[in-house]
């Protein structure tokens, strides 16, 4: 089974007890939350890491591979060793300062395989110091953010297969690299439409969606890190 796409921008919540602030919202910002290395191209690639806040942020990253992407025994794998991962994240660790951007890189280390190699990567702020001399403590949740990493195989090769049965249509992936269905669409007659579900299909692994209107056309867009096109069913 595939994973919807919108489980890439995943928010994550730290508790912390602080005696002066309650809140639970994003108080720093980044410019990219998927990273796609294509073959051929850059072994590395920026992001903006921008702080929202009036206050100095304590920001720390974790590596999790993901083993069987997409498959009902899918594992994430915290890296302990950045060296053999295949990815590195640099700085790890980095103080931020209030209203200030800084960048941080990400660095793919061996070459592409014959799959994907998928990553998530925990961006979050951390509590450095817990305050709680104060008898009233109110609850601070940090809100940080899961990158998803993926490195495209040396010679990627999608092949994504429909099949349609009554009101499902299930999709196939018999390539070596993922495919993103996004923008998906039903239409009874016009102007009478429903977007349908979108998801990432890695190889090997299928999806299916249930449509609204039965026997109508679907309509699609796909994309596979390297080339994107609308297809119809």
């Amino acid at each position: 089974m595939a994973f919807s796409f919108s489980s890439s921008l995943r928010f994550l919540l730290t508790a912390g007890f602080l005696s002066w602030s309650s809140s639970a919202h994003a108080e720093f910002s980044m410019s990219a939350m998927i990273l796609d290395f294509i073959p051929g191209t850059t072994t590395h690639k920026d992001i903006e890491i921008r702080s929202l806040d009036d206050q100095k942020q304590y920001i720390a990253t974790e590596i999790y591979k993901i083993n069987n992407p997409g498959g009902k025994n899918q594992q994430q794998v915290l890296v302990t060793n950045m060296q053999k991962s295949g990815l590195i994240v640099s700085p790890a660790k980095m103080v931020l300062p209030a209203k200030v951007t800084k960048l941080m890189r990400f660095i793919m280390l061996t070459p592409p395989t014959d799959q994907d190699q998928i990553y998530r990567v925990t961006i979050k702020p951390v509590v450095n110091e817990l305050d709680n001399k104060e008898e009233k403590v109110a609850l601070k949740l940090l809100v940080g953010y899961e990158a998803l990493v993926i490195i495209r195989p040396q010679n990627p090769h999608p092949d994504l297969i429909a099949k349609r049965v009554g009101n499902t249509i299930e999709f196939t992936n018999k390539g070596n690299t993922n495919v993103l269905l996004q923008s998906g669409q039903q239409c009874e007659s016009a102007g009478h439409c429903k977007e349908l579900t979108i998801s990432r299909i890695y190889a090997g692994q299928s999806w299916s969606v249930t449509l609204p209107y039965g026997k109508a056309p679907v309509t699609y867009h796909t994309f596979d890190g390297m080339n994107s096109r609308d297809i119809t069913l």
